[in-house]
């Protein structure tokens, strides 16, 4: 393990020497020793040694003993006691400040180097069971996330179809001054439903839906959707927006992939500082690139979409890029980021074939690039707006709910287009009311999570007694 820092702290001037010159010989650096507890504190804090060997009786009015738990407290640098006193009420006295080894002079150089390797050690097995315990922390959190945000989940989509079936209703009747302030209202209900979706897929509650989509679009929704949390003088740019720029997936997963990275450009940027004169810029490029898969580089380059997230933030160095993605690192503060931002977006991206990297310098800024493969499939059709032609119809339709306002609004819309509906407040009432009407029912909307009987239990007891029923 040689190789590591020694501050050496002893106020004799001649062992001071000997003991530098031993490490050395070993293969420690040690680039200074001092003689007060100190200015060992002092020099800790300005080196960050990986140890520090340090004699219990020092000049000046600190002990080696109090210098060495004040070491301990505010860097977490282990020491190692010099001492050539062995009585028990000097071993007591240093046992205080939590040691990691003593070495009783006179001492021979194996021993001193068999103290250090193990102090080593024992001081980089401790901070791999806190980074460990902090991971099961994080993950505890995650797991709690998860099971909060799929018990609201079902309450705030019943909330967000109740507002999104009343601007229906009302862009029906609105007059045309009164429409696009609806139309946006409608868009920042689909973006919340998507934020949901987002997190209900973080947290693995919801299984992978993909598609062909355009992903210079997506881009432009990011922005648009993240522009809010952005500080006003953070200039933000799409480039590259192109109608071929198509890629097959599951476009809410993709989505919070890419609003994630450009959350942490906006960290990176917001940590420039304030004497630097520099405009904080956040650039989004979309290009169509042939790319060989990052695991296979004797593959065929193949037609990719490579989307670039640039910023001019505080970059990175060398250290901390050979760690990006993997879960729970981070070079946030404790309270500003878990570390599992750029790791899902990993996940993400490489569930849909693609991979990322990232190019990034201390001062200069990072640019993150996402390959995706190209396909030529087009984009599915968008539903219909609501003020578009809708065909209604006469049939009738049984709606099994147990939310008041979601009940009474689907009713609603239905029974505008021509709709008959029929309506049950919850599983039991919904299945009397189709066993009420069996013959004239034509269709069944059913909730899955109701009080009394689940959706699922209606819909096998529906199913027992007519096997033709559409639910």
């Amino acid at each position: 393990m040689a190789g590591e820092t020694i501050l050496v702290v002893e106020d004799e001037q001649i062992v001071a020497r000997d003991l530098q010159n031993r490490l050395k010989r070993i293969g420690y650096e040690v680039p200074v020793t001092v003689d007060s507890g100190a200015a060992a504190i002092q020099q800790t804090g300005a080196r960050r040694p990986d140890l520090v060997l340090m004699d219990v009786m020092l000049k000046g009015d600190m002990l080696g003993t109090e210098a060495a738990d004040e070491i301990r407290r505010q860097f977490n640098i282990p020491v190692v006691y010099l001492t050539a006193y062995s009585d028990r009420t000097t071993l007591e006295q240093a046992k205080i400040s939590e040691p990691f080894g003593f070495v009783i002079k006179p001492f021979e150089e194996r021993e001193l180097q068999t103290t250090l390797e193990m102090a080593l050690y024992r001081h980089q097995m401790e901070q791999e069971r806190d980074r460990l315990k902090e991971q099961l922390v994080q993950a505890q959190k995650l797991e709690a996330v998860g099971h909060l945000t799929a018990g609201v989940s079902h309450n705030f989509n019943n909330a967000l179809n109740v507002i999104m079936g009343n601007i229906d209703l009302a862009l029906m009747v609105a007059p045309d001054n009164l429409k696009r302030y609806l139309e946006k209202a409608k868009q920042a209900s689909r973006d919340a439903a998507d934020i949901v979706d987002g997190l209900l897929m973080f947290c693995r509650e919801r299984a992978m839906a993909k598609e062909p989509f355009n992903l210079s679009e997506m881009a432009q929704q990011v922005v648009q959707l993240s522009q809010p949390a952005f500080d006003r003088k953070v200039e933000i740019a799409v480039e590259g927006v192109d109608e071929r720029y198509m890629v097959y997936g599951d476009a809410v997963q993709l989505k919070q992939a890419i609003l994630n990275m450009c959350i942490n450009a906006r960290d990176a940027m917001a940590e420039l500082p304030e004497d630097i004169d520099r405009v904080p810029r956040l650039v989004l490029r979309v290009e169509g690139v042939d790319a060989q898969p990052q695991e296979d580089k004797n593959a065929t380059p193949e037609p990719h979409v490579k989307l670039s997230i640039m910023d001019n933030g505080i970059g990175m160095d060398e250290a901390a890029m050979q760690h990006l993605f993997e879960p729970f690192f981070t070079t946030k503060a404790v309270d500003k980021g878990t570390g599992l931002g750029l790791a899902s977006a990993y996940g993400i991206v490489k569930e849909h074939a693609g991979w990322i990297t990232c190019d990034s310098q201390p001062g200069e800024g990072a640019a993150f690039h996402i390959y995706l493969p190209l396909t030529e499939t087009e984009a599915r059709p968008k539903a219909p707006e609501a003020t578009s032609e809708i065909p209604g119809g006469s049939e009738t339709i049984l709606i099994v709910e147990d939310e008041d306002l979601v009940r009474e609004t689907a009713k609603e819309i239905l029974e505008i287009y021509g709709y008959q509906v029929l309506t049950g407040v919850d599983g039991e009432d919904g299945l009397s009311v189709y066993r009420q009407n069996r013959g004239q029912i034509n269709l069944v909307l059913l909730d899955l999570s109701m009080p009394k009987m689940s959706g699922t239990e209606v819909l096998r007891k529906i199913r027992a007694e007519d096997r033709k029923a559409d639910v």
